[in-house]
């Protein structure tokens, strides 16, 4: 539900950033171990935020274009080779849950949990 953003919060900046710092060695793993890959690694980006005024200034700038349903961005950049997506978080949410309906439906599953039933046990 961010609105505003300062130049030094462009997220597109910061995931560049990232893939420099990783391919450079500047960066470990959650446990502290180096990150080791290939020079020619893809990178998979993901940034999810609310599409504002600022953010779509960014996508333009950076060259990314509109996904399919206008909600989003996609971009692959060469010289990172990286592919980055800037999803808003309510899409994300709502994909996912109609990811959990269509496979639940797939395995012929109530796709809500069953409501309790009450025991017949009495104490």
């Amino acid at each position: 539900m961010r609105k505003n953003y300062a130049k030094t919060d462009n997220p597109i900046t910061q995931v560049y950033g990232y893939i420099r710092d990783i391919r450079a060695g500047k960066r470990t793993t959650h446990k502290g171990r180096p990150i080791q890959l290939e020079k020619t690694t893809p990178f998979f980006c993901y940034i999810i935020c609310d599409i504002t005024e600022q953010i779509d200034e960014w996508a333009d700038d950076a060259g990314f274009k509109k996904t399919p349903d206008g909600r989003g961005y996609y971009n692959f950049n060469e010289n990172h080779n990286s592919y980055t997506e800037i999803i808003p978080f309510d899409k994300m949410l709502s994909d996912a849950q109609k990811r959990q309906m269509a496979f639940f439906e797939k395995l012929n599953l109530p796709s809500h949990p069953p409501p309790p039933q009450k025991s017949d046990c009495t104490k």
